[in-house]
């Protein structure tokens, strides 16, 4: 048999607990924005990549805590891939779907 007054205390731990997570869940996220360097995706017409393509289909070759650090890191990343690559700005507006776009996989690293 169950304990009313554990089965209480286990409700009001675990409605506690869902408070928590959710009010703490903001506080892990960063709002500072990181800078990516991204490349055009090779295609049979392009092997190196489109400059018109969205930026949103580009792929991460790189990820950098700011813009210097991208930019000094550049030359070193597109001989490593061998392709154009840019620094973009991770809420830069041409990264629409930027919740799932971390998760592209990153290449030549």
């Amino acid at each position: 048999m169950w304990n009313p007054g554990v089965v209480a205390l286990g409700r009001r731990l675990g409605v506690s607990a869902l408070l928590a997570f959710l009010v703490g869940v903001p506080a892990c996220t960063s709002t500072v924005p990181v800078v990516y360097a991204l490349s055009p995706s090779p295609t049979p017409a392009f092997p190196n990549g489109s400059l018109s393509s969205p930026v949103s289909d580009w792929v991460m070759v790189g990820r950098f805590p700011n813009i210097d650090a991208c930019e000094n890191a550049l030359p070193r990343v597109q001989n490593k891939v061998q392709r154009p690559v840019q620094c973009i700005p991770s809420d830069d507006p041409r990264l629409k779907i930027l919740w799932f776009f971390p998760h592209k996989p990153m290449v030549g690293t």
